[in-house]
């Protein structure tokens, strides 16, 4: 059956076995055209390995550096693999469904799973766009949800604990958890983006590690260009990291010298000092006898019992509290590794503990402190306060008795007397 294309060259299409058929193929030709949704059959043969490359090469002209490599990495990986030499014409809804139950069947992570869908289905959606196909069948596939790992939330004790273990990164972890600012923000800071007098930190550029080589690049969002306040105890730590700094270099270095490097900093400085800080209350229960049934993550009253009598036989001051003095007697004694702490009765171990980590407890020492939504949005230079709520909703209280009690104070006796003479003057029938 012979047909026009919308720009007007001939073709056809052969194989219908009924006239019905073929007039009911160019009615639909007819419509697809008036409707501006023609696509040829031949378009469609264009492979997804085709259109991979190009589609690559628009990405990185618009996300960051990190994203683009995430993104040619699941390109390359899972995509290309299954995909690589098949028409997009060819491609079947159902074929892509099977393909992500492979990957994880296959042990790939929720979160593999999801970036190498999310590769194809926008791969494919050019192709609707370039109208080489008319729908998109990776779009509407069921994806394994992604399972968040539990957030960890120091507190000020925990806090101060992790910076001391971590030695000469202790300021880097301190300011991390006290400001919230991401690890490749305070990365980005310069001598001359901080204000210790004001006490203020002004975020402008990030710096992050792709592929082994740091990259230079601008907040995540237009909200993430901000300064950010830190608290007057920290002033002489932040300010003996400027210390000899001329105004453009790094305000925070490493210990090598130059940029502070996440991976380096998570293997060499996070990991061990989480070790040590998180674990301290169990290994001073070890220290001192503690029975193992008795022994857990809280500084409680049988550790106080337990210190207290050790304190006693060893001719220190018997307070049930571990002070240096007492740390430095166990560690002379009982062989107590890392760092001398100061652990009172409530301190509490801690267990795994990312980067990222720090921002939230950030978020939560604000919070906790009573800053309102706004503040902690801005701090922490989210998009909204909507985005701040959804991220930390189980932070804030929900104190609908205190809503009471406030608007119970806020009527005065003369509106309890209106209210009264309304009820007296127009009894409710019950």
């Amino acid at each position: 059956m012979r047909y026009r294309t919308p720009e007007r060259r001939q073709t056809d299409k052969r194989g219908f076995r009924r006239k019905a058929d073929a007039a009911a193929f160019a009615a639909s030709v007819e419509v697809s055209k008036s409707m501006g949704a023609y696509v040829p059959a031949s378009a469609g043969r264009v492979t997804v390995g085709d259109l991979s490359g190009p589609w690559l090469e628009r990405r990185r002209g618009v996300v960051k550096p990190k994203t683009a490599v995430m993104d040619e990495s699941a390109v390359r990986v899972h995509v290309l693999p299954r995909w690589g030499g098949v028409a997009v014409g060819d491609v079947r809804a159902s074929a892509v469904q099977a393909w992500v139950s492979e990957l994880v069947a296959g042990g790939a992570g929720s979160s593999t799973v999801q970036a190498a869908h999310g590769a194809l289905r926008k791969i494919l959606q050019d192709a609707v766009t370039d109208r080489q196909i008319v729908v998109n069948p990776a779009a509407g596939v069921r994806l394994p949800k992604v399972v968040r790992r539990r957030r960890t939330y120091l507190d000020v004790e925990q806090l101060a604990r992790l910076a001391v273990c971590a030695g000469e990164l202790g300021p880097v972890f301190l300011v991390l958890g006290w400001t919230g600012l991401r690890f490749g923000e305070l990365a980005g800071l310069r001598v001359e983006d901080v204000d210790v007098l004001r006490r203020r930190l002004t975020v402008r550029r990030t710096v992050s590690e792709v592929a082994g080589r740091l990259v230079e690049g601008t907040p995540k969002t237009a909200q993430g260009i901000r300064s950010v306040p830190f608290p007057a105890f920290l002033a002489p730590v932040v300010g003996a990291q400027l210390a000899g700094k001329a105004p453009d270099r790094e305000a925070f270095s490493s210990p090598l010298g130059g940029p502070l490097r996440g991976n380096y900093i998570r293997r060499r400085f996070l990991a061990p000092a989480r070790a040590l800080a998180g674990t301290a209350v169990e290994r001073v229960q070890a220290a001192v006898g503690v029975a193992t049934s008795a022994r857990g993550p809280v500084y409680g009253e049988a550790t106080v019992a337990a210190v207290r009598a050790w304190q006693a036989r060893h001719g220190l001051a018997a307070t049930g509290a571990v002070d240096v003095a007492t740390w430095e007697a166990l560690e002379a004694a009982e062989g107590l590794e890392g760092p001398a702490l100061v652990l009172e009765e409530g301190a509490r171990d801690f267990g795994a503990l990312t980067l990222h980590d720090l921002r939230h407890t950030a978020a939560s020492l604000a919070i906790s402190s009573g800053a309102n939504v706004k503040a902690v949005q801005t701090m922490l230079g989210h998009r909204s306060a909507a985005m701040t709520l959804d991220v930390y909703a189980d932070l804030f209280p929900d104190d609908l008795d205190a809503v009471a009690g406030a608007l119970d104070a806020l009527g005065s006796a003369t509106t309890s007397e209106i209210v009264g003479n309304m009820w007296a003057i127009r009894p409710v029938a019950v």
